[in-house]
């Protein structure tokens, strides 16, 4: 695979691809951006593992914030609606982690003893 000549080349292509996404009507996702790279959604996932990087390239680094960008899309989509999506909801479930996680209190077993006094 012919992967960007610089961490800066694939900025200024990322850059370039939310600039005209901004004056569209489609939404902002992580395939769009792949299909506008001209790479597969397993060249993006592996290139944002850091598997092109070098010591002068960080490519990770430029398609982390993409995702970020994505995010953020996501979250002004889901807090700006008139009612709330749930297929919005389980998008940033799970694609940005947006778990309902257990904490102690949940998972702690209450024991009440109540004792009446007349």
């Amino acid at each position: 695979m012919q992967f960007y000549k610089s961490a800066k080349e694939l900025d200024s292509k990322v850059k370039q691809f939310f600039s005209e996404a901004r004056g569209s009507e489609a939404p902002v996702t992580r395939s769009a951006l792949a299909i506008y790279l001209g790479i597969t959604k397993d060249e993006y996932m592996r290139c944002m593992s850091g598997a092109f990087d070098t010591q002068k390239n960080v490519y990770s680094r430029v398609l982390k914030l993409a995702e970020l960008e994505i995010e953020r899309y996501a979250e002004e989509l889901l807090l700006t609606r008139d009612k709330v999506s749930s297929a919005m909801m389980f998008y940033l479930k799970e694609r940005f982690g947006w778990g309902e996680e257990a904490t102690d209190e949940q998972d702690s077993e209450v024991n009440v003893n109540v004792k009446v006094i007349e």
